[in-house]
């Protein structure tokens, strides 16, 4: 008899597997049980940091796909999320396919509508993992406090984003 067991004999079996992962001690997981995995999830302290940095807007930001702001705003909802780089980048391709393809910027318009909270999300982690760095020793009470405080919404960087513009 073959000791080698596949994992379809097994997972057909009413006998519990093992998962092992380093961040879990051995843990029992019948058939029935075997749930999907996202590796792309956040840890609850991670998804409470974005929550500080976004602010108010966090679920909508988060949740829906298409941003109405950044569709009709473009640039200026970037600046007003304190995405000044992005917002000239867009700006200058705006320009650019304004100039050569003036029919293609509400296409812009449309891609950025459902892209916007997708770049402001990757932006938001990029700069959390930023103050994390910067910050090892903080309790997560200061590292929330210093997320609301750099991230967030910004009327006077949307002043900064016109003068720029």
């Amino acid at each position: 008899m073959d000791n080698n067991i596949n994992s379809e004999e097994q997972n057909n079996n009413n006998e519990p597997n093992t998962l092992n992962n380093s961040d879990m001690t051995n843990t029992t997981i019948t058939p029935s049980q075997q749930v999907y995995i996202n590796p792309h999830v956040n840890s609850p302290e991670e998804e409470e940091l974005l929550k500080a940095f976004i602010g108010e807007n966090y679920d909508k930001i988060t949740k829906n796909e298409f941003n109405v702001s950044g569709f009709f705003l473009k640039t200026w909802y970037m600046f007003y999320r304190k995405m000044m780089l992005y917002g000239i980048l867009i700006c200058l391709a705006n320009f650019v396919i304004s100039c050569i393809f003036p029919f293609f910027t509400i296409a812009l318009h449309i891609l950025l509508g459902f892209l916007v909270n997708k770049l402001y999300i990757g932006f938001a982690k990029k700069k959390i993992q930023k103050i994390k760095n910067n910050n090892p020793g903080a309790d997560m009470q200061t590292l929330k406090n210093i997320c609301a405080s750099s991230g967030g919404a910004s009327i006077g960087h949307v002043v900064l984003g016109l003068i720029a513009e």
